[in-house]
């Protein structure tokens, strides 16, 4: 900041990018405050980037917030290009183009966490397990923590507080001496995480499944019952809804992380084994997540946290419908229209595509109408819709930490 000096008539703005992997050799540092109002006198917005996970992003989205800059966050090195176009993006104003289901669409970029799908999501999609129809929402903290540098390596035993019969029990794990653990320490991509048990035969119906089969169910192949068996999967015959497949039943196969764990550890191996029972713990988090929930149905307040999130580089668990858990990733505002967002997420379901979610706020008027029948507007809210693949749907978010 030394090197710059006060320009005259605020016709133009120094900018400073501050890029820091969140080592500081510097003794007795300038207070946020300090530096803010040094900035403020020479006309100076400082744009943060935090490199890796080391980084207090507090800390830098305050200092850059403080200056009307904003925070960027890079996973690794390589992720630096995407940063330095995201700032190519805001200064021209943040404008982008996004495409929704008829065309190209112009909008502002509001916040964009770095969180790449491709590079930062996992290898395979999420899939089915004997107790629990997906794993969706452990993948989902999962690649939060990855991203942000918070796993928890091991984690003890899980009870739900309240009994339910989608709400299960989930044993503890310990990934700190297996593979995974030290690609984790290693700083490794989640995308490069993956394995036989996760992205082979057994994960892709279009694998296993006999198609030249007869009758009304839709078979598992002869020459993989008893191998699929053996390695700690379960057959589990589900009836199969609208499209136009001549069988009315399926044999599907589920991961029996639950009871199986041993069969996994001898078909695939110990290290798989411990990564299947992570997710599958981590999943278990949903089951009391309450106090850690927020969502768009009270005025503005969940959606404001929402953006503090996002503008920390937070990859934020988003349930749909409470039925399928994703990352939101990144906000764009429509610029012909500013009551339209789009939420851009990352859902395991799409192994490293990026899909958007469509929010409107509305604005809601409370009116007070006098015995005149004069109506007088005494307070103003917002009320939130989102769409989601063609149909409307209710989200909510979980800032959820694993325990």
């Amino acid at each position: 900041m030394d090197e710059f000096k006060a320009t005259s008539g605020g016709k133009y703005r120094n900018i400073i990018v501050m890029l820091t992997d969140g080592e500081s050799d510097e003794f007795n540092p300038a207070s946020v405050s300090s530096l803010a109002n040094t900035a403020k006198d020479k006309d100076i917005i400082v744009l943060t980037v935090g490199l890796g996970r080391d980084v207090d992003r507090d800390w830098l989205q305050e200092l850059a917030y403080s200056t009307g800059g904003k925070y960027y966050s890079a996973s690794d090195a390589n992720a630096l290009n995407d940063v330095y176009k995201q700032i190519v993006t805001t200064l021209n104003y943040d404008i982008v183009t996004y495409t929704n289901a008829d065309d190209n669409v112009r909008g502002y970029s509001l916040y964009n966490t770095g969180f790449d799908p491709k590079v930062n999501g996992f290898s395979f999609k999420n899939f089915r397990t004997t107790t629990t129809a997906s794993v969706d929402f452990g993948m989902a903290v999962m690649a939060r923590d990855w991203y942000l540098g918070n796993v928890k390596t091991s984690l003890g035993d899980i009870t739900p507080s309240d009994k339910s019969d989608i709400k299960v029990n989930a044993a503890g794990y310990d990934i700190s001496g297996t593979d995974f653990g030290k690609q984790y320490d290693e700083r490794v991509p989640l995308s490069k995480i993956t394995s036989d048990l996760f992205a082979g035969t057994y994960s892709d119906v279009t694998k296993y499944l006999d198609y030249s089969c007869t009758g009304d169910i839709l078979t598992l192949n002869d020459d993989y019952k008893y191998d699929s068996k053996n390695k700690g999967w379960v057959k589990d015959v589900t009836k199969i809804s609208g499209g136009n497949l001549r069988w009315k039943k399926v044999e599907l196969l589920d991961m029996d992380i639950a009871n199986g764990i041993e069969k996994i550890k001898g078909g695939y191996s110990s290290n798989d084994a411990e990564f299947a029972k992570a997710l599958y713990r981590l999943n278990a988090l949903q089951w009391d997540d309450s106090s850690s929930e927020y969502n768009l149905n009270n005025d503005s307040k969940g959606f404001e946290k929402l953006e503090d999130q996002l503008s920390l580089g937070i990859p934020v668990v988003t349930t749909i419908d409470d039925t399928h858990t994703v990352n939101a990733i990144g906000l764009i505002q429509d610029s012909d229209c500013h009551r339209k967002y789009i939420l851009q997420i990352y859902d395991n379901n799409y192994p490293g595509e990026t899909k958007q979610l469509y929010i409107q706020k509305l604005p809601k008027c409370k009116l007070k109408i006098d015995s005149n029948g004069k109506a007088t507007v005494v307070g103003t809210t917002f009320e939130y819709s989102a769409t989601y693949e063609g149909k409307q749907v209710g989200i909510e978010f979980s800032d959820v930490t694993a325990h």
